[in-house]
């Protein structure tokens, strides 16, 4: 009977629903790469996608948890951005290019018509940054306006690619482009290359081609334009390789197929969510970051991505310091004999010390101390602004003596740097005897 109420208890427990939720599969988010200029805090562009490669919306901060070096640190900046993208359409002609249908249109029109119609669409737009290259041919970057891509596109020679043979220096051109400074942070970037089959095999510059992409954070989209089943098949697997690994697609266009939709790609591209966060690093080196992040596709985690960084202590120093002081007692003081005038008396009684404090690693942070130090023992602090004047009071010192004078500097980062000692003379200056004593 024992046996039958386990078994029981088994399908039961088998039966309920499963809390956890498993992440779709094909579903991914990457982190571009962090910059560190303001460190530190750290920026960072963060870009999800579901299986289908759309960009999933609706995010909020409360679904990012960030590590670093395997700890977890709080945001300080969340939003979701739409800052456009930068693409260059780089259309490498070959022999498939001129190939026509029985309507007498060559794929060669095709494709330009596809691209022609995406800038129709897009007639008034702004928020994106285009490119055109042109094996052989135009050459026009940097336009800000879908009509600008046009008009460059109309100038497109359709004829001239009838005995060019493709070979992948327009892409390393194109890829140049898309590397450049982006009129707005977090623009993805993308090159799409609409190519003819290559000849032969180009497996080691395919492969330094999708190194460099990805280090500068650059999707390639490739079109490979030929004629039915005519084409190696090596040349389709190598340039479905190079799509896949950047991130990008990979299509055959033969003529009989709908040219891609251009728009579908650089609409994932246009939006992205920043991220910003204060380092708990201190020390110099390599150091990782992975964002965790719950979607309605399950919780995806990022690639870890590595920033390398150079931690300095801040370097304080006096600004033109005095090397001796002497007291002088006060000029109408006529002393007798029998007569002494109080130290207290004598000036000057203290001296200010103005400080520069300048950060060998080149990333200036907030200062939260300085430190007077006079042979070893503080003698003035400041623990908020201004920093950069201290004070060495001396006015119960009566004897002449040599001092070792120093200055320290507390960072945000809680590192601290320290002058080289300056030694400081004090004398004290005899005071005129009357002589009438």
């Amino acid at each position: 009977m024992s046996y039958i109420k386990y078994a029981l208890l088994l399908l039961l427990l088998l039966a309920l629903p499963v809390a956890v939720l498993a992440q779709e599969e094909g579903a991914e988010a990457e982190l571009a790469r962090p910059q560190t200029e303001k460190f530190p805090r750290i920026r960072m562009f963060l870009d999800p996608r579901d299986s289908s490669g759309n960009f999933i919306y609706g995010l909020q901060e409360s679904n990012i948890s960030l590590l670093e070096d395997g700890s977890p640190v709080p945001l300080t900046q969340f939003e979701n951005l739409y800052p456009g993208a930068q693409f260059v359409s780089a259309i490498n002609p070959g022999r498939s290019f001129v190939l026509r249908n029985s309507r007498g249109v060559s794929r060669y029109d095709m494709v330009i018509q596809a691209l022609a119609d995406w800038s129709a669409r897009r007639a008034g737009s702004t928020i994106d940054d285009i490119s055109l290259l042109v094996a052989e041919g135009t050459q026009v970057s940097h336009m800000s306006r879908a009509e600008q891509y046009a008009e460059a596109l109309s100038r497109v020679d359709v004829e001239a690619g009838r005995d060019l043979e493709p070979d992948l220096d327009i892409l390393a051109r194109a890829i140049d482009i898309a590397s450049d400074n982006p009129v707005r942070p977090g623009m993805g970037r993308a090159v799409i290359f609409i190519t003819a089959p290559l000849e032969g095999s180009s497996g080691g510059p395919i492969s330094d081609l999708v190194s460099r992409a990805n280090q500068l954070d650059i999707q390639i989209d490739v079109w490979m334009v030929a004629a039915d089943q005519s084409y190696p098949a090596s040349a389709a697997e190598e340039l479905s390789t190079l799509a896949s690994q950047t991130g990008g697609v990979f299509t055959l266009f033969t003529g009989s197929e709908t040219p891609p939709d251009l728009e579908a790609t650089l609409e994932t591209l246009r939006q992205t969510y920043l991220l910003e966060y204060d380092s708990r690093v201190r020390e110099s080196g390599t150091h990782q970051i992975t964002a965790q992040i719950r979607t309605p596709f399950g919780e995806l985690e990022t690639p870890p991505q590595t920033y390398q960084i150079n931690v300095l202590p801040p370097d304080p120093a006096f600004i033109a310091p005095v090397f001796e002081i002497t007291r002088q007692p006060p000029e109408e003081a006529d002393v007798g004999i029998d007569e002494q005038i109080p130290i207290q008396a004598y000036q000057p009684d203290q001296h200010s010390f103005e400080i520069l404090v300048s950060f060998p690693d080149e990333m200036v942070r907030p200062l939260v101390r300085t430190t007077l130090y006079v042979d070893g023992l503080a003698v003035d602090e400041n623990l908020a602004p201004p920093f950069d004047r201290l004070t060495w009071n001396f006015q119960v010192l009566d004897a002449e003596s040599t001092y070792r004078v120093a200055v320290e500097a507390e960072d945000s980062l809680g590192l601290v740097g320290r002058s080289i000692d300056t030694v400081v003379q004090l004398s004290i200056a005899a005071p005129r005897a009357n002589p009438w004593s």
